[in-house]
Order: structure tokens, then C-alpha cells, then sequence
């Protein structure tokens, strides 16, 4: 009877290791595996930085769509813009205010 019983327990203890090991490596290729929980983290994390990128492109499409359009309306347009931001230039009737970008409060 005891040998019975303890031949029934070492087959339980067999079945018990067997199922932690098989769980084990379920567990390891779920995390660590090509396509597992880990590279899913990080392909989310790429796929948010990409769609903040494509929002900044999006509106800098939009803004380099309305220059076009205002440099097909006027001609004079481009011209202006590059006296004044390039040359640095100004109408006589105005006033220009330079602003310390670098961030210094000298």
C-alpha cells in the first residue's frame, strides 16, 4: 500500500515538474520571443514617436501649402520675405524689435 502511495506521489511530482517547466518556457517565449510582450512594448512606444512625427509633418505640409499659395497670389511676396528675414530689411514707416532667442537675461 505505501509503495503504492509513494509511486503515485512521484508520478504526481513528475506531472507537477513537467508542468512548471512547459510553463516556464511558455512563460519565456511569451516575453522574449520574436513578436512576445517585450517587443510589443517597444514597437508601441515607436509607433506612438512615429504618429507624433506625422502630426509636426502634417502642419508643416500645411503651413509650406499656404506659403505657395501665397507666393502663386502675390509675386511680390517671396521678395518681401526674403528682404526681410534674410537682408534684415524693413519699410521706412516701421519699427523692427530684436529678441534675444539664446535664451540669456544679459
Amino acid at each position: 500500500m505505501i509503495k503504492k502511495y509513494k509511486k503515485k506521489l512521484n508520478i504526481k511530482l513528475y506531472q507537477i515538474i513537467i508542468f512548471i517547466i512547459v510553463l516556464l518556457a511558455l512563460s519565456y517565449f511569451y516575453f522574449y520571443s520574436e513578436g512576445g510582450f517585450k517587443e510589443n512594448i517597444v514597437m508601441k512606444a515607436q509607433i506612438a514617436e512615429l504618429e507624433m512625427e506625422l502630426v509636426q509633418l502634417k502642419q508643416q505640409n500645411s503651413e509650406l501649402e499656404k506659403e505657395i499659395i501665397k507666393i502663386k497670389k502675390d509675386p511680390n511676396y517671396i521678395v518681401e520675405k526674403v528682404a526681410r528675414e534674410e537682408l534684415h530689411m524693413k519699410k521706412s514707416n516701421e519699427k523692427v524689435i530684436y529678441l534675444d532667442e539664446t535664451g540669456n537675461d544679459n
